[in-house]
């Protein structure tokens, strides 16, 4: 019996032991649940890391400028200052850099997508190549909100919006990349939209390349955002070099119809309802563009203190500063309304998807 009674106290005293260490363990968890252990916090895990911006489009077009300019002051608004490095993935209007970022970049918010928004477009009609579902990344939030413009030599025939509805006229050959940029998605709109008198040549790795293309008149002109025009392409309108002569904006944007005299909005020619519907449609993600945006899975807490970031730069007045000194035009979204224009975008009629899909081959 007197063995019998040691045993039974020595278990009563382990149990109690283990019940101990149960609790301090679960004194330490996180808020997840008892017996978790925390990660590191963020500013730990940002601490002498470097974050990688991926850019789809190629070197000293309006993509890369934008995402250049964030890049320099983000990481001071990110918990541990982390160093923060572009690098570019150019290659299908960024449709490469998109796949990339939804499906092997590794989830651990040390990099960061900045891709073309027409990329949303193009899962919305389902183009071949696209492996990834936008509403299930990170947005972070965009940069700007756009106005697509057509710029052209100043040499060329076509004068007016409205000398594009004529087959009189040499095609008006515009350079672009590939479906899911503007280069390609609005002059398309326009063919389809209006029967646009305009040949599309296709290839090239983003808007600097174009606008080589333009100067040594390989192509008559490009169409693109007219922020990226201001902030690259300065001195063809310095010169007179080129001029545009149409674009389009959910409403009419005073600073295009300003700069470019006698400019035509490309719904307020279109001959009906229909057409000016697919026109809005194909250009609907000018709302969200230059946006950031991470991989499906990175670390909520991770996301949001990188969307506070990226909230914090917009408003940074060294940031705003250098913006306007490299003549970037800053209209921002938060991460909210981000994601909410992209499940909008993603949410059109099945007939003007299916009609945008018809357009963009």
């Amino acid at each position: 019996m007197r063995h019998r009674s040691i045993a039974v106290m020595v278990l009563t005293a382990l149990l109690l032991i283990f019940s101990g260490c149960g609790s301090r363990a679960g004194s330490q968890g996180t808020a997840g649940g008892a017996g978790q252990v925390r990660g590191p916090s963020v500013e730990d895990f940002y601490r002498g890391k470097t974050i990688s911006v991926i850019v789809g489009l190629a070197p000293g077009g309006g993509y890369d400028t934008v995402a250049r300019l964030v890049a320099r002051h983000i990481g001071q608004h990110i918990p541990g200052n982390p160093n923060v490095i572009v690098e570019n993935m150019e290659g299908a209007g960024s449709l490469i850099a998109a796949n990339h970022v939804y499906s092997v970049a590794k989830p651990d918010g040390l990099t960061i997508g900045a891709i073309n928004e027409l990329q949303v477009i193009n899962q919305l009609t389902g183009v071949e190549g696209v492996q990834f579902d936008a509403r299930k990344y990170g947005w972070l939030g965009n940069v700007q909100q756009n106005s697509v413009v057509c710029t052209i030599r100043a040499d060329s025939p076509y004068k007016v919006g409205r000398d594009l509805l004529r087959q009189d006229l040499p095609p008006l050959i515009i350079g672009a990349t590939g479906p899911g940029a503007d280069t390609f998605d609005f002059p398309k709109a326009l063919i389809g939209a209006l029967g646009a008198n305009i040949r599309v040549v296709t290839g090239y790795q983003g808007t600097a390349p174009i606008r080589l293309a333009v100067e040594s008149h390989e192509v008559d002109g490009l169409c693109w955002a007219f922020e990226s025009v201001i902030a690259t392409a300065q001195s063809w309108l310095d010169t007179g070099f080129a001029t545009a002569i149409i674009y389009q904006a959910a409403t009419p944007d005073s600073r295009v119809e300003q700069r470019f005299p006698g400019i035509q909005r490309a719904e307020d020619i279109a001959p009906d309802e229909q057409a000016k519907r697919l026109i809005r449609a194909a250009t609907a993600p000018g709302a969200i563009a230059k946006p950031w945006m991470l991989p499906p899975g990175t670390p909520q807490d991770r996301v949001q203190a990188l969307q506070k970031a990226f909230a914090d730069t917009m408003n940074d007045p060294a940031f705003k500063a250098d913006a306007e000194q490299a003549k970037v035009d800053v209209n921002p979204n938060t991460a909210a309304e981000t994601e909410r224009i992209v499940q909008e975008i993603l949410d059109l009629p099945p007939d003007l998807a299916n009609r945008l899909a018809e357009i963009r081959k």
